[in-house]
């Protein structure tokens, strides 16, 4: 085992020698690891990069078929499928985003007003105001006015109870 050579230079500046390109470099060019002693892995970060490509090429069938192994495993497939619904759940609420702009500029534009009655169920909202509903978010000019009541109804939510007036 080799002697740890660990030296602060004028600026204080902690450096670290790296056994494989024999450089001294600073402390920050090492990775972290809590399990040697002066808590940084001992071989630079270049240097690891390079290790772990000439493996990879050296390994790529191996590590071609530990990959399929590992996808068509009961656990790849979960997380996949995780991953996957979450970038379908990521992309919905985008498209949702973007359509809501594109109403509020479009209404800012041409002096859009909203609506008094629910276009569901033809009340005067009595709580909340009436509110652009989205049947397809892809037509983002395309909307039922409702009520918050009804607006929760469409998209399947709890309704209620609503905060009754004071004094009434």
């Amino acid at each position: 085992m080799g002697a740890l050579s660990v030296s602060v230079t004028e600026e204080s500046v902690a450096t670290k020698w790296c056994p494989q390109c024999c450089e001294t470099m600073p402390e920050s060019e090492f990775h972290k690891d809590a399990s040697h002693s002066d808590g940084l892995k001992a071989h630079c970060k270049h240097c690891r990069s390079l290790r772990g490509a000439r493996y990879r090429n050296t390994h790529q069938e191996r590590e071609h078929e530990k990959h399929k192994a590992w996808v068509t495993s009961e656990r790849g497939r979960r997380i996949k499928n995780a991953n996957t619904s979450k970038r379908r759940e990521r992309r919905e609420v985008k498209d949702k985003t973007n359509a809501a702009q594109q109403f509020r500029r479009y209404c800012e534009k041409h002096n859009i007003v909203r609506p008094s009655t629910c276009s569901r169920c033809g009340e005067k909202p009595k709580h909340g105001p009436i509110v652009g509903h989205h049947p397809d978010y892809t037509k983002p000019f395309e909307v039922d006015w409702l009520c918050m009541r009804c607006h929760s109804i469409v998209h399947n939510r709890t309704v209620g109870p609503w905060p009754s007036k004071k004094g009434v």
